[in-house]
């Protein structure tokens, strides 16, 4: 593919079956161990954002957990639901209004979003963050960096140092846990995952 821009949902409504083969294997289990040793009951409804291949959502699942999966690409959706044994939904994460009414209506008491939120732009990460209303745990990561990367294959994503999102976490959480990870697909970059919780 050349590198004409495309939008994220362009890129996957037209690729999401390849990238999800080479992503089905790729499973962050240091990432989602320390999330999932926080949880107190394995019947707390966890929804994951940004789903994809469901390679963390099955193996979330597979460890016992209550998990629902989702993403903004009606057949990456119904892909999930053939693919794992659980409930997936369609939900555009940059819609905050209807994803704090989604974990509302549904009791979702913890969200988890691997490999996801480097999509959104800047504005509305800081909206997800400092809106996002939940009971639990918000487990996520980003791509280490600065600012706007435009991708080989079309897309572009945001990419952040820790001392920024920190200062942002910092008005309205407790920060629970954070470790800096290599990709595990060995390209030029690192993660920085975090495990927070809203100040009580």
């Amino acid at each position: 593919m050349d590198n004409k821009e495309l939008t994220t949902y362009e890129f996957y409504e037209k690729n999401w079956k390849d990238y999800g083969n080479k992503t089905v294997n790729i499973i962050p289990y240091s990432f989602i161990k320390s999330f999932l040793r926080l949880i107190p009951d394995k019947k707390d409804l966890i929804l994951e954002l940004g789903s994809g291949s469901g390679n963390c959502l099955k193996h979330i699942q597979e460890e016992g957990f209550n998990i629902c999966g989702s993403d903004y690409i009606i057949d990456i959706v119904l892909n999930l639901k053939q693919k794992v044994d659980c409930c997936s939904y369609v939900i555009d994460f940059s819609d905050i209004e209807f994803l704090n009414s989604f974990i509302g209506n549904t009791t979702v008491k913890h969200v988890f979003a691997n490999a996801a939120l480097q999509h959104l732009d800047v504005s509305s990460l800081l909206n997800l963050l400092r809106n996002i209303n939940i009971e639990g745990f918000l487990g996520f990561n980003l791509k280490e960096g600065s600012g706007e990367i435009l991708l080989e294959d079309g897309r572009k994503e945001m990419r952040y140092q820790k001392r920024q999102i920190e200062r942002i976490l910092n008005e309205k959480y407790d920060i629970v846990y954070f470790e800096k990870t290599d990709d595990l697909m060995g390209r030029n970059f690192s993660w920085l995952n975090w495990i927070t919780q809203i100040k009580k």
